[in-house]
């Protein structure tokens, strides 16, 4: 199960973040979310793309300037994880034509919107990208 989904920068600032399930407060959030940022992106890119933060795994993958990191429960499948940060961001990209961090700044509301498509309570429920492309265009025309 995801616990949250953040989209960060290289330089550590938060694009997008999503919780499932209980929701930490603000201050909670911002500290599990310094902790984990600092840590993914200090990060050479030989070593894993997995570590655990107290009780949580967390996963992350790199794409040019952007980070996908994912806490999700320990019997996750890290592979599988992964796997749905590559299906977010190829559907984000067949939506926009290209994908950077100023695709998701600017169209935060379809970003949000794929997301919430895909991921449901923690939980990949959707895994064909033309339903939600199709979805995307219908709402946002």
């Amino acid at each position: 199960m995801i616990n949250f989904f953040l989209i960060v920068n290289r330089h550590g600032q938060t694009r997008l973040a999503q919780y499932y399930g209980e929701r930490p407060t603000i201050e909670e959030r911002q500290k599990l979310e310094n902790e984990i940022i600092r840590q993914c992106v200090s990060r050479n890119e030989e070593t894993s793309f997995c570590f655990h933060q107290g009780e949580q795994k967390i996963i992350y993958k790199r794409y040019l300037a952007i980070y996908c990191i994912a806490g999700v429960s320990e019997d996750a499948n890290e592979l599988a994880v992964v796997s749905f940060f590559d299906f977010l961001f190829q559907t984000l990209r067949d939506y926009f034509g290209d994908i950077t961090e100023f695709h998701i700044l600017y169209h935060l509301a379809e970003t949000y919107t794929a997301l919430n498509e895909i991921v449901m309570d923690g939980v990949i429920v959707e895994t064909s990208k033309t339903k939600i492309i199709s979805f995307l265009n219908s709402i946002f025309v």
